[in-house]
Formats: structure tokens, sequence, C-alpha cells
């Protein structure tokens, strides 16, 4: 079984739907924090049950929530149920039809591809980290906040200043911007821990 954590970053136009509430009992304190009462659900998420087992080609539309794992295992193993929200989940029992298991054959026998290297639009180059530094956009912008980061943490003078100004001038491909960004992003990071 392969789910995500949440939605997993992709756009659900589906409103979330009502759920069954768990009724277990507040033992962290949490229950009805900020009006939360577990009456809805999320966005929903994608889920693969992968098993040879299920018939080939299969998808299933039927409405699962995370605790249907939950349920597959109890009803599977005969087990009571921890929540109401587990006991009124749907289980995953009905994919696993009675076929006949899947043969060896259709098994893959090697891995996809990696994906390729990204390409420019209309282009046939992958982009390489060489290439000239943009005169505007998102990679000046944050190139530019963390300059002044590194002029508002300088414990030296205007010449200590001046030196970081000409060092920044010096950054003229996406490949330096980078090294910049690690070098300062490390830096931050050490003046937090003190």
């Amino acid at each position: 079984m392969i789910v995500y954590d949440e939605h997993g970053g992709f756009y659900d136009h589906v409103s979330p739907c009502p759920a069954t509430p768990p009724g277990d009992s507040n033992v962290n304190g949490l229950k009805h924090l900020n009006g939360f009462d577990f009456t809805r659900y999320g966005v929903r998420v994608p889920a693969v049950i992968v098993s040879p087992r299920i018939a080939k080609g299969t998808v299933d539309h039927t409405k699962y929530d995370h605790t249907s794992i939950l349920a597959t295992v109890q009803r599977m193993l005969g087990m009571g149920h921890l929540t109401n929200r587990d006991q009124a989940a749907n289980d995953l029992q009905p994919l696993f039809t009675n076929t006949p298991l899947r043969s060896d054959a259709d098994c893959p026998r090697t891995l996809n591809d990696p994906v390729p290297p990204i390409r420019k639009l209309g282009s046939t180059t992958p982009i390489d980290i060489d290439l000239p530094l943009p005169q505007t956009g998102n990679w000046v912008g944050f190139l530019k906040i963390l300059l002044k980061t590194e002029l508002d943490l300088c414990d030296g003078g205007d010449e200590a200043k001046a030196e970081i100004l000409k060092r920044f001038q010096q950054i003229t491909t996406t490949g330096e911007a980078k090294a910049y960004m690690q070098a300062k992003g490390e830096r931050i990071a050490a003046v937090r821990r003190t």
C-alpha cells in the first residue's frame, strides 16, 4: 500500500466530505483544538495498492481513508476496531478478487529510465549550471535578500561591507549563485545555533 501523508501536493477539485468522528477519549488534550472536531475529511490523497491478487488495470473509486488500512488488517485478522472512524471505514478486501495470481511474466523485469535532464522549452540541450545569471527574476531577488542578510550579519565596518559587495558582484553564473546560496544558508544556520 503506497499512500501519501496528506495530499502530496496534488490539487483536489472536490470539497472535503463529512467523516465519522473517531469518538475516542481526549488523552492528549487536543480534541476540538481550534474548533477542529474530526467530522470532515481533508483533501483526498492518492493511493496505490500493489498485489498479484488484484486484477490487472484495476481502478477503484470507493471512498477510503487512512483508517481503511487499519480496517483491512482488523477485519482480515478478526480484530476489534480502535475508534469509530476505522469501524466505519471501507476496507480494501474487495480489491483482492478470487482471480488466480497474476503470472510472474506480468512483473516488470527492468526499471524505467530516470527522468531526463531538464531542458529549456524549444531547446535540445540540458540546462547547464554555468549559464549566465539572469538579470531579473527569482534568482536575482533571492540573491539580493541573501546579500542584505550577509551585510546585516557583518561585524566589520565599511571596508568589510565593500568587500562583501565586491564578491557579490562577481557572481555571474547560476552555478556561482547556487554556491553563494549554499554558503550563506550555512552561515545563517550557524548564527541561529548561537
